[in-house]
């Protein structure tokens, strides 16, 4: 082959080249670019190495052109096509990012309604204690009022046996003989008039016993009738807790929670706090608010159902358990004085 035909394959060799890496849509702009500075140079390697006259050169260099326009077009379409591929890229970041978003936001939906479904289960699993609770302590009232019932009809058959006796009594004659002894005997000296004759350096003191208890905020005997309702859950026992609740025997000033032999709640097992009356007497009002406030936990809970004894009503309860304080203080000290065996 002559160089002539030489010049001519490799100038198609170059156009081949230029041509397939114009075809390949995968190809990136800047390989399109080097295959066009390559065909260039190819065709300026041709025109130089081939030598040909001026006659046959305008055939060829118009060939030359013609790739080279083409080329030029190929690469105006690849970055057109690369600008294209660049937006809808953007566009796909940005519908990724949307996505991603909306699936955090879902997962943190799914997270708060996990929690408040725990928490709903938590309220639903106290309400059912609570609910269990009540029930114990109506079925132990019922109990109770049946032995109250039972207890009065039997004081009513020993009162109306009393009084059949009494009758009896009254018309024997050997009963009529100690009455009549009664009769005739020295009239009884009346404990009015014996109060009158104490010296008032007796009465003193006692005096100021009264008048102490006059000024106290509670009356300890009507707290005793009002505790009886607690007796259904607690016991007023040293030592002793009741069937659903702790002993009260001595609580008041004590720690909340630490009573031995009674499985307190876990807001009482953590408490910190101790049984003064302030605290007594909210709890006694409402202790499902008073845990909260007293533990200082906003989700704390008791299994004492609220009692809804409140005002002078807490304070007389309170009075009594006072007495009950006071009663184990002395157990404590007589204990504490007897001499060791």
């Amino acid at each position: 082959m002559n160089k002539h035909g030489n010049a001519y394959l490799l100038f198609l060799t170059a156009l081949l080249l230029g041509g397939c890496g114009a075809n390949q849509n995968n190809a990136p702009a800047a390989a399109a670019q080097h295959s066009i500075q390559a065909m260039r140079s190819a065709t300026a390697m041709a025109i130089e190495a081939t030598k040909l006259p001026a006659a046959q050169r305008p055939p060829l260099l118009e060939q030359a052109r013609k790739q080279l326009k083409d080329q030029e077009k190929d690469y105006m379409r690849l970055q057109a096509l690369a600008a294209q591929r660049a937006r809808w890229a953007s566009l796909m970041q940005q519908a990724a990012e949307e996505a991603q978003s909306r699936l955090l936001h879902s997962s943190l939906e799914q997270a708060r309604l996990e929690t408040l479904l725990a928490k709903q289960r938590r309220i639903t699993a106290q309400a059912a204690e609570q609910a269990r609770l009540r029930h114990r302590i109506a079925q132990d009232a019922i109990r109770q009022s049946v032995r109250t019932n039972t207890l009065l009809a039997q004081v009513r058959a020993s009162r109306q046996l009393a009084l059949a006796s009494i009758d009896r009594l009254g018309f024997s004659p050997a009963a009529t003989q100690p009455m009549a002894r009664v009769a005739h005997a020295k009239p009884i000296p009346s404990p009015a008039r014996k109060l009158s004759a104490t010296p008032a350096r007796l009465t003193k003191k006692p005096a100021m016993r009264v008048s102490a208890f006059d000024n106290n905020t509670g009356d300890a005997m009507r707290g005793m009738r009002l505790a009886r309702k607690c007796r259904l859950c607690h016991s007023f026992e040293p030592g002793t807790p009741g069937p659903h609740g702790p002993s009260l025997y001595g609580v008041l000033d004590e720690p909340a929670g630490k009573q031995p032999r009674f499985h307190y709640s876990h807001a009482l097992t953590k408490a910190a706090f101790i049984w003064r009356e302030e605290a007594l007497e909210a709890y006694l009002c409402h202790s499902g608010r008073a845990i909260k406030t007293l533990t200082g936990n906003h989700h704390a809970t008791t299994k004492m159902p609220p009692q809804h004894i409140c005002g002078q009503d807490a304070k007389d309860v309170i009075a009594y358990l006072r007495t009950l304080k006071a009663q184990a203080a002395r157990t404590h000290s007589s204990s504490q004085a007897k001499p060791a065996s």
